[in-house]
């Protein structure tokens, strides 16, 4: 998401692909079809040495933190925590998905009433997991929309359908009706001077 130079917005995707055909073969069982991805991934990668762009395997840590790097410095509401923080929070919420046991041990507050203990998840750390993931995919979503090219009339477009999107969803008790009503909204808009930043 960092990069402005298509040649390395292209060398990262290609990254990616080649890492996707590549655990495409491993999980392959006909050994034909193992073959077959075999030759487009050494095909694709004559290519690229053709062209001398040179590719690496991307890891997902990287990936992550380099992705929360980008937001934070670039997006007004990126506050995501420093990197250790985003870090651990990926950690706990990969573990999670993998069914690993360590996260639902880490992730929970004890407290005592009356003398008896009680374990609850930890719902701060929740939150910080869903807004890591939010802020990451919102402005990976803008910098999309600034690289397909940017629409003045987008803004509006995207207002109308959060405040539709908000009216439909189900509602805590308390919470407001209108989208206009929650503090906070509309965010602050963008500094002219500066199109990264607010996206």
């Amino acid at each position: 998401m960092s990069s402005r130079d298509p040649r390395e917005v292209l060398r990262r995707h290609l990254s990616l692909v080649l890492a996707d055909w590549a655990e495409q073969r491993k999980a392959e069982v006909d050994p034909k079809r193992k073959e077959e991805l075999r030759q487009q991934r050494l095909q694709l990668l004559d290519i690229l040495e053709t062209h001398k762009i040179n590719v690496d395997d991307p890891s997902y840590l990287t990936l992550v933190t380099a992705a929360a790097q980008e937001v934070r410095t670039k997006f007004s509401a990126g506050d995501l925590g420093d990197s250790a923080q985003v870090e651990r929070l990926w950690r706990a919420s990969a573990g999670s998905a993998h069914g690993k046991m360590w996260p639902s041990l880490e992730l929970r507050v004890s407290v005592e009433l009356d003398g008896q203990p009680f374990t609850f998840p930890d719902v701060d750390a929740m939150s910080a997991i869903l807004m890591l993931a939010n802020r990451v995919t919102q402005y990976g979503v803008f910098r999309f929309i600034d690289y397909a090219g940017h629409e003045p009339q987008l803004a509006e477009r995207l207002r109308a359908t959060s405040l539709r999107w908000y009216a439909r969803i189900p509602k805590v008790p308390g919470a407001p009706e209108r989208l206009e009503d929650v503090p906070g909204y509309p965010p602050p808009r963008p500094t002219p001077g500066a199109p990264d930043r607010g996206r």
